[in-house]
């Protein structure tokens, strides 16, 4: 069982929670944007499966050079450079980032306390992990302002044209 999620730049908005066990037919994206990704291996042939040639699709790979702050002390290391690979049609090359996805992983792992590094909140059932996932994805799209579009992410897609309550979620 594998979670991936799309968002969409210009709405804050994801694409798709999970496509596990859905056919191309039933998918029911916009495939004008674009798939970018890291090059870790399962990424190409899942695209490649449900999106077939309908998707525009590139890899990035980032380099790092690890800097050496003194002993004891940490810093991550900087990128120092990109490689970006062309795998279905041909992307915008100004569009090809993962950051939007990290920022969406670093938010799900801040979020859901399941996620946490070194947590002792965890489900003993992968039932109750979906759910949490699940309720954190419709909460984060329906009841919560984005703070840089200043409405939710559903109202900037012209899904809906409110906030939904949590309540109006669970029922």
């Amino acid at each position: 069982m594998g979670w991936w999620c799309c968002p969409v730049c210009n709405w804050a908005i994801l694409k798709s929670a999970s496509y596990r066990g859905r056919g191309i037919g039933q998918s029911k994206t916009d495939l004008d944007d674009l798939f970018s990704t890291d090059a870790w291996g399962p990424y190409s042939p899942t695209i490649a499966r449900y999106f077939g040639n309908r998707a525009t699709y590139a890899q990035i790979v980032k380099f790092y050079a690890a800097e050496n702050p003194g002993p004891g002390r940490y810093a991550p290391p900087h990128v120092s450079g990109t490689e970006i690979t062309e795998v279905l049609a041909i992307p915008n090359y100004n569009k090809v980032r993962t950051s939007y996805v990290e920022r969406q992983n670093l938010t799900l792992r801040m979020k859901i306390a399941r996620f946490h590094r070194l947590s002792l909140a965890f489900s003993r059932k992968l039932m109750n992990l979906k759910a949490a996932v699940a309720l954190y994805f419709w909460t984060y799209i329906f009841c919560l302002i984005h703070r840089s579009l200043r409405v939710t992410p559903a109202m900037a897609a012209g899904i809906t044209d409110r906030i939904w309550e949590l309540k109006e979620l669970i029922s």
